[in-house]
Parts: structure tokens; C-alpha cells; sequence
């Protein structure tokens, strides 16, 4: 029957999978809108606290294993690799400064970051020392942190 409304095994894997992203998409979006117009580093710091929960954790195993799948096998999960990319990419870029001068590189960075973090994290358990990993990455990203260049006002 699950065959029937799906198609395949990879499509069904890939709707319950949106559906993980989606929840998750959710909490990055309203902390987006409660941080308004200036997120900034604060607005990164608090995304992760909330992805990096304890409760989200099975989830985002499953996630990385679904991606692991994928991409061992990008034509039958074309579909997930794709709109997951897409789907995190636009979302991030909201979050982006809109002086980012190349917001695709921008939101491939953070994206990477985050899971690399994440990563780390499920494999090692270590919250603490990833969350500082964090914010380390977003105070170094942050306008005033960053270093003038002469000739530059």
C-alpha cells in the first residue's frame, strides 16, 4: 500500500524525511522572526541550542544516515538531495545580512558548519565544546570582527 502512494522506498524515505526537515525548518524560521531584522551571531547561537537538543538528536542521526544513503545513491534520493539543499539554502540566506556580497558561498558556509557541528556532536556527545566551536565561528563572522582593509572606510 505504502508503495502504491509512494512509489518507491527512497520516495517514502524522502517524504518522511522533508517532513523531519520541515519541523526543524519551523524553529529556525520563527527564531528568525522573533530576532527580526538584525539576526546575528545571538540569532545562530540559539538555532543551535534548539537543533542540538537531546530530543531532536534520534532525528538527526536519521537525517545524516538518510543523507549518507543519498548520497551513496543520488539517483534514486535526487529528490531529497535536492530539495534539502535548496530548502536550508533559502532559509539561511533570510538570515544573511543583506550586504553579504555572495550569499551563495555564505549560506554553503554556515550550512557546513552547522553540520559539521552536528557531526561532532552526535558523534562524540561533547555539546559543550561544540557550542563554543559555534560560537567561536560566530563571533569571527560577525561585521565587527571583521578587519578593515586599507584603503577601506
Amino acid at each position: 500500500m505504502l508503495l502504491h502512494y509512494f512509489g518507491s522506498k527512497e520516495a517514502l524515505i524522502a517524504d518522511v524525511m522533508e517532513l523531519v526537515q520541515l519541523r526543524l525548518q519551523a524553529t529556525f524560521q520563527k527564531l528568525l522572526e522573533q530576532a527580526g531584522p538584525k539576526a546575528g551571531p545571538h540569532f545562530l547561537l540559539q538555532f543551535w541550542t534548539a537543533l542540538a537538543a537531546k530530543t531532536n538528536r534520534p532525528f538527526l542521526r536519521l537525517l545524516f544516515e538518510v543523507q549518507m544513503l543519498a548520497l551513496q545513491n543520488p539517483k534514486r534520493y535526487r529528490r531529497y538531495l535536492t530539495r534539502t539543499s535548496t530548502s536550508w539554502r533559502r532559509l539561511i540566506e533570510q538570515a544573511l545580512p543583506s550586504r553579504e556580497k555572495d550569499a551563495g558561498a555564505a549560506t554553503t558556509l554556515y550550512n557546513s558548519v552547522i553540520d559539521g557541528l552536528l557531526l561532532e556532536l552526535l558523534s562524540t556527545g561533547d555539546m559543550a565544546r561544540t557550542s563554543r566551536a559555534l560560537k567561536l565561528f560566530a563571533t569571527r563572522c560577525a561585521p565587527q570582527a571583521r578587519p578593515k582593509l586599507k584603503g577601506r572606510k
